[in-house]
């Protein structure tokens, strides 16, 4: 009887697995159907595919969604701390549609503003309701590399949700380098951060790599913390592209040294 009830549990048990396995493959399946579409009917999609394809290498977070007041901690800490600049310079990388950049007119309004991303829809529309305003103070820019940004000129960087993919994001698998490598998040941070002059201050916030595991943090000092719950359901990637379970950081703004 014994041997009949294990028997019957490896049944089940294998029936089981066998069901959740063709769900899978179909959630796969429609995943990849969704994917497909966007890119023959999504605008914002096509010219993500055109960047691959033009600047391999050089994209980062494949998705472009953003809304204005997504950091306020931050954007007070930043308001607060050049408060005594009479025009700081302050650089938005990878701003998408010009969301975040509009938010921080609002928190600084005597900051010369510029918002750059790599893609080309994103700068148009953001130029467009630039257009609509009287703000000669703010500007936005197609960019492709920080290499081509001119080294230590910025009073604050913003690099938000840049940091990061979708599908680190969605997946979680336990190394990063099929999607986003280690190195290439390290080497892009390290472009970022030669952006900022000396004393300035470097934001990095919603990202999958922590810049303090980066050589370019050693020219760097945290100088604002924010609650390590906000980040809790981001997966993290160290050095080795392995996932870190149950690793968390805290560090949001950086000054440079």
């Amino acid at each position: 009887m014994v041997i009949c009830c294990e028997q019957a549990a490896r049944g089940v048990s294998r029936r089981v697995r066998k069901f959740w396995r063709s769900r899978l493959r179909r959630i796969g399946s429609l995943r990849q159907l969704v994917l497909t579409g966007r890119r023959l009917f999504d605008p914002h999609t096509r010219a993500l595919v055109r960047i691959e394809q033009d600047a391999p290498g050089m994209l980062m977070q494949p998705s472009g969604t953003t809304y204005a007041e997504r950091y306020p901690e931050i954007f007070a800490f930043l308001a607060a701390q050049l408060a005594e600049l009479p025009r700081p310079n302050i650089l938005s990388y990878g701003c998408s549609s010009g969301e975040e950049v509009f938010a921080l007119r609002r928190a600084l309004p005597h900051a010369r503003l510029t918002g750059i991303d790599i893609n080309p829809r994103a700068i148009a529309r953001a130029q467009r309701r630039l257009a609509a305003q009287d703000d000669s103070a703010m500007a936005f820019e197609l960019c492709t590399d920080p290499a081509g940004l001119a080294q230590e000129s910025y009073d604050a960087v913003l690099c938000m949700a840049v940091m990061r993919h979708g599908g680190l994001q969605a997946e979680r698998p336990p190394r990063c380098d099929g999607i986003l490598s280690f190195a290439r998040a390290e080497a892009f941070a390290a472009g970022v951060a030669a952006l900022v002059r000396p004393g300035g201050l470097l934001a990095l916030w919603h990202v999958h790599f922590r810049f303090g595991d980066m050589a370019a943090a050693a020219g760097f000092e945290p100088v604002l913390r924010l609650p390590e719950r906000a980040e809790a359901n981001q997966p993290l990637y160290g050095p080795g592209d392995v996932r870190l379970d149950g690793a968390s950081f805290s560090e949001a703004v950086w000054r440079r040294l």
